[in-house]
């Protein structure tokens, strides 16, 4: 089964206790619900779309019960676990839309870099730097580091997921 968050749109200013936020699941490609945060700290609302029902919410929820790890969460020095459900997957993609969406704005202002020894991230400003003029600076004094503005998206958000995570 494949899951997908789709047509995601974010409300910061309701957000509370909760994100506040609308968008639509995708099960293997077909929009099958409808999630919803009003922002006030209750759970999500789901509907189904079209044809589909809470039977179908349902076996979605338990599809991924079964092939999800538990989730996980630290409380007064102790680790506590959750089964991973359909609001965790809703949530856990809000917030990779959100960092993707932060990720694209600050390439757009900065050069993002990555030590991979250290495992850090830093940036240098592009105010005046061409690409081509940063390459050739980032080249000579950060030969084992990597500039994220150099890769493809796909890849320079999974070695920030790496980095940040």
């Amino acid at each position: 089964m494949k899951l997908e968050l789709k047509n995601i749109t974010y409300y910061k200013q309701g957000s509370q206790e909760t994100p506040c936020y609308n968008a639509d699941v995708f099960v293997d490609g077909k929009k099958m619900f409808h999630a919803s945060n009003d922002g006030h700290g209750g759970c999500d609302m789901t509907y189904g779309h079209g044809d589909y029902s809470w039977k179908d919410i349902d076996k979605v929820n338990s599809w991924i019960k079964d092939n999800f790890p538990k989730g996980s969460f630290q409380s007064s020095g102790e680790t506590h676990y959750y089964d991973y459900d359909l609001e965790s997957f809703c949530h856990d993609k809000l917030y990779e839309h959100l960092d993707q969406r932060k990720l694209k704005t600050d390439m757009n202002k900065k050069f993002i870099c990555v030590d991979k020894i250290k495992k850090e991230l830093y940036a240098y400003a592009k105010k005046g730097n061409t690409s081509l003029q940063f390459n050739q600076f980032f080249s000579k004094n950060h030969p084992k580091d990597t500039c994220l503005n150099f890769l493809d998206f796909d890849d320079a958000w999974k070695i920030y997921d790496e980095v940040t995570s």
